[in-house]
């Protein structure tokens, strides 16, 4: 698994976590649901830009979810 899918997967089981439903996800960050789906599949690359928002909404710090993601690599 490379380090966006690593950094996607944090995010997505934040959103779980908390109760929030892609659709909600979508709504704070200013996406549809699908695009959200994608980007959380790794599917669709996220702008940096749309990685910090979800981040921001999902209530998590882009540099610690991306150091994870980094020191997980193998």
């Amino acid at each position: 698994m490379d380090v966006e899918m690593r950094v996607m997967k944090q995010i997505d089981d934040a959103r779980k976590a908390s109760g929030m439903s892609q659709e909600q996800l979508a709504e704070l960050i200013g996406v549809s649901q699908g695009q959200v789906s994608r980007m959380l599949a790794a599917k669709s690359p996220a702008s940096l830009a749309e990685t910090i928002k979800l981040c921001d909404a999902v209530g998590l710090d882009l540099a610690a979810v991306v150091a994870r993601a980094e020191s997980s690599a193998g």
